[in-house]
């Protein structure tokens, strides 16, 4: 192993104590002085500072300052009456569950909390029975009344049997705090509905964005 030589730079670096003075590098010729900018203050979300993260991970505001409230409720009925050439309201009468306020209504309808942006999907489970050419149906939603916002038609075809059909619809719906949606079905024929509780004969939704109304409806 070599030996660093007394009087040289390697043997002084070598041989120097934390009570030597520290080297001073000289300065560099041309250099100039640059400014370190300071830092941005660390981001803050919007929304309530006095929420703590556990709250808002349990209210759906957490991650980002969304501050969207949680609004969510699947109602259902057993089974219904449901005459030929006749638009009916599917009574809707039990709740699977419900949060934020919505509210299931004695004629089947539910009352939204807030405006905004739902993402709604009902099911309706019918016996269509055997030999019954030609039959036709209509589900779909209402808002704030009977004329349709969304719906789906549909044939049944000619049967040797009865037999369950299910239809169901889903889309994304603006709903205004107070609008009323319901659900309502049309048949040209004789149709059952049996008790298969809340599988098929329900209504589900829940708010995926609280807004005001979009300014444009594309498409519409």
């Amino acid at each position: 192993m070599p030996v660093a030589t007394p009087g040289t730079e390697e043997y002084a670096r070598l041989t120097m104590t934390a009570a030597d003075p520290p080297e001073i590098l000289p300065p560099i010729a041309g250099a100039q002085s640059v400014t370190v900018p300071v830092p941005f203050p660390p981001f803050v979300p919007p929304g309530d500072p006095s929420l703590t993260a556990s709250s808002d991970q349990i209210n759906g505001s957490g991650g980002g300052g969304d501050t969207t409230p949680v609004v969510a409720i699947r109602a259902w009925v057993n089974t219904f009456t449901a005459p030929p050439n006749t638009n009916t309201i599917v009574p809707l009468a039990n709740v699977s569950f419900e949060q934020g306020g919505a509210v299931l209504n004695a004629d089947g309808t539910i009352t939204v909390p807030v405006s905004g942006f739902y993402q709604v999907t009902t099911n309706i489970g019918v016996n269509v029975p055997a030999n019954t050419a030609g039959g036709t149906f209509i589900l779909a939603f209402a808002v704030n009344g009977t004329s349709p916002t969304t719906q789906v038609r549909g044939a049944f075809p000619t049967l040797t049997a009865t037999q369950l059909y299910s239809p169901q619809i889903s889309d994304l719906l603006f709903l205004n705090a107070g609008d009323q949606i319901r659900v309502q079905v049309l048949f040209n024929t004789t149709v059952t509905i049996p008790p298969v509780t809340q599988l098929y004969n329900y209504l589900a939704l829940a708010l995926v964005g609280a807004s005001v109304a979009p300014t444009v409806l594309k498409g519409e």
